[in-house]
């Protein structure tokens, strides 16, 4: 489905390589959207993201990164905006189970790079586009992808998982207190 007033508007999409991602992303493009195609460690699959997206009308560009390092969202929202002069809307989307464990076998560097993806790197992510949005004068979309496991808790082994996921959910219910109009 074509969305027309979404053509020419410059969107961030963390983690959009595969999975639900890459829909959003080509979503945006199919609407004429200027996307900024992010992956991590599938240059292939973003590759034929942005091409499908550059097919349907709208324009790509590639940016890497592990977001679960410091600096990195904010370098992805940077390098978003150099290319394309403005921000106008960022989905994170990037986060990962990573691997099951039960709590108890869970060591602690495992337990701080689940943090690392999927907690600091939105709320890095958020942080710059809302500095972003502020610097053009207001305006600006951000859209955090949670997780049903953040209201269930999840399966087995994802305890960490489902808890980092229902950090995404409230601060994103708080950021839109703090921020929206």
């Amino acid at each position: 489905m074509k969305i027309s007033d979404l053509a020419g508007k410059v969107v961030l999409v963390t983690g959009s390589s595969r999975g639900i991602g890459a829909a959003v992303a080509q979503g945006f493009g199919e609407s004429g959207a200027h996307v900024a195609v992010h992956f991590h460690t599938a240059r292939a699959e973003a590759e034929a993201v942005a091409a499908a997206i550059g097919k349907a009308g709208g324009k790509a560009v590639l940016l890497q990164g592990d977001v679960g390092e410091p600096g990195v969202p904010a370098r992805l929202v940077a390098e978003t905006v150099a290319r394309f002069g403005r921000l106008v809307v960022l989905v994170n989307n990037a986060g990962d189970l990573i691997e099951r464990k039960p709590l108890a076998d869970i060591p602690d560097e495992l337990f701080h790079r689940m943090i690392a993806i999927n907690v600091e790197s939105v709320f890095a992510g958020c942080r710059a586009a809302v500095v972003q949005f502020r610097r053009q004068g207001g305006g600006g979309a951000i859209v955090n992808l949670s997780s049903i496991a953040a209201r269930t808790g999840g399966g087995g082994g994802s305890s960490r998982y489902a808890g980092s996921k229902a950090f995404v959910a409230t601060m994103s219910r708080a950021l839109a207190r703090e921020v929206a109009a």
